[in-house]
């Protein structure tokens, strides 16, 4: 008799693994429904992660009604579930931000205090990182809190409590209501992604503020250039502070962030920079040429090497050459074109320069305008050398552009 009882409690049925693992009620015959309705819903979290077409939505719809009436206590329980998950996201954004913030602080006020330069613009750098770092976090606990809505909505859609028209249907900015035969849904408008309730422009597409808070810049004549796979350099004159030339060089990111640098002044002084261009090479060397004036000015270029310092996280330092002054009664925009080897090619127009032989000795006449070009290299210190100039048009040329055709 001991014997039979011993081996009945050892037949004693177990508890389903899937039921254990959601905690979901074990009643008579609910044990299958319940493992039915864990991998449907497992399919339904799948598909509305990757964003499934309305096609496969209505197919884990349908699974869901399925399992429904089979299952009532789980399909509450789901519900009970996905809002504690909600609530672990919103409690974790606050934290995240939060300790963020505070980082952030910490940064700012030790930039403040720091003496060196470099690395005074490292911590620069790292607190722009870290205001990306707080807007991407974010927007990924808000796409888990909107998740979690959208799925207790499928749900309760299933269990039939589908809302009839749009009428009752409350969509998100940027998307619309449609009908389906399951009832009424948001979807988001064309050129947004989301789940109908967070619909935003993809990462990539979202503009980047150059300057933050910046109430003292007015950026003109801007240009950019991307290189060495992932970095990118703007010039532009400063209009509101005396036309000086600056530049700003970041790193863009998975998902469309970039890391991008204080602006730096490229100018000596406050010597100015109308219609600056720039390039970058593959060796993350930097050149910039511009013109003094607006007629008649100067013709400048200058070198610089990317991240040329040891200090960690400084890899947005710029180490500078010395400008050079290579043409004169410059009136024209210029153009720059990156080549293999640090070295580059710069064309601009030129003119010859007469002397008067009149009242007024040493005085510039107007001489024959022409296209001229130089071939030239940048060094690891950011220093450049000409290796010579070829005129390619006898004849006056203006509003310049070049591209390379090949890749030597």
């Amino acid at each position: 008799s001991r014997r039979r009882r011993a081996s009945s409690r050892c037949r004693r049925p177990q508890r389903s693994a899937s039921a254990a693992a959601v905690g979901m009620p074990r009643g008579r015959g609910g044990g299958h429904a319940n493992r039915r309705l864990s991998a449907t819903l497992a399919l339904a979290l799948a598909l509305g992660a990757a964003g499934a077409p309305a096609l496969r939505r209505r197919s884990t719809l349908a699974q869901l009604d399925s399992a429904a009436r089979g299952a009532p206590e789980g399909f509450a329980h789901l519900l009970e579930t996905l809002g504690k998950f909600k609530s672990f996201a919103s409690a974790s954004q606050q934290s995240a931000v939060a300790r963020l913030q505070q980082e952030r602080e910490a940064l700012e006020v030790s930039a403040q205090q720091i003496g060196n330069d470099e690395v005074k613009l490292a911590l620069q750098q790292s607190v722009t990182s870290n205001k990306a770092t707080v807007k991407q976090m974010s927007r990924i606990y808000s796409s888990m809190t909107n998740f979690s809505d959208i799925m207790g909505d499928l749900l309760r859609t299933a269990g039939g409590n589908q809302q009839s028209s749009c009428e009752a249907v409350t969509c998100g900015d940027h998307a619309s209501c449609t009908t389906t035969t399951e009832g009424a849904s948001c979807v988001c408008n064309e050129g947004y992604v989301g789940l109908g309730q967070d619909c935003h422009p993809p990462p990539e597409f979202l503009p980047h503020r150059l300057i933050a808070g910046s109430a003292t810049t007015s950026a003109v004549e801007m240009q950019v250039a991307v290189f060495h796979g992932d970095k990118i350099a703007v010039v532009f004159r400063d209009a509101v502070q005396g036309d000086v030339g600056r530049v700003i060089v970041g790193a863009v990111r998975a998902a469309g962030v970039a890391d991008l640098s204080p602006p730096e002044q490229f100018t000596a002084g406050a010597g100015k920079a109308f219609a600056p261009v720039v390039i970058g090479t593959g060796g993350k060397r930097l050149v910039i040429a511009w013109r003094d004036a607006e007629r008649t000015g100067a013709c400048w270029m200058r070198g610089a090497r990317l991240g040329g310092t040891s200090i960690r996280g400084a890899d947005l330092a710029i180490t500078w050459g010395e400008p050079v002054n290579f043409c004169k009664e410059q009136a024209h925009k210029m153009a720059l074109v990156p080549l293999p080897q640090n070295r580059f090619a710069l064309v601009f127009a030129d003119k010859t320069v007469q002397e008067n032989v009149g009242f007024l000795p040493g005085m510039p006449a107007a001489g024959d305008s022409f296209g001229n070009s130089l071939l030239a290299s940048v060094s690891e210190q950011g220093g450049i050398s000409i290796a010579g100039r070829f005129r390619f048009l006898d004849a006056a040329v203006c509003r310049l552009e070049g591209t390379k055709v090949t890749p030597t």
